[in-house]
């Protein structure tokens, strides 16, 4: 079985119109890769990606899967 960290941006900033899902193997790869977003897609800044790292932890999902060879 392995486990995967999923992140919507729509659910996190109600971006209606943003339908990015950030997955990661963990929760660094996943914050990392959503300030990249952010930053980028959305026009948020550095501080500002900093200020919402606790609230973006809320809403990261974990979910598992199995590997079939």
């Amino acid at each position: 079985m392995t486990k995967q960290l999923l992140l919507s941006c729509r659910e996190v900033a109600c971006y209606d119109y943003c339908d990015y899902i950030i997955t990661g193997e963990t929760e660094e790869d996943v914050l990392r890769s959503a300030a990249e977003h952010d930053i980028k897609e959305h026009g948020k800044t550095k501080n500002d990606m900093v200020n919402m790292r606790e609230k973006l932890k809320g809403f990261i999902y974990t979910i598992y899967y199995w590997d079939i060879i």
